[in-house]
């Protein structure tokens, strides 16, 4: 895995439309999008599934 400078990374800021289940039944990622640009696919390690679901509700605008 790379190291990534968060500092480096663009802010993006959408709403959550859904959340992504991998095969066992857990939270591998989400889908992002706004009415005026295309949609934003995140995957995320399972293990960040109850962080996750903590953090961002599906509908709701992404905290800042």
């Amino acid at each position: 895995m790379h190291w990534i400078d968060p500092d480096c990374l663009p802010e993006v800021k959408r709403i959550v439309q859904r959340f992504l289940l991998n095969p066992p039944g857990e939270i591998g990622g989400f889908v992002m999008n706004n009415e005026t640009e295309a949609s934003f696919l995140v995957h995320t390690p399972p293990r960040m599934e109850v962080a996750l679901t903590r953090a961002l509700e599906a509908g709701q605008p992404k905290p800042n």
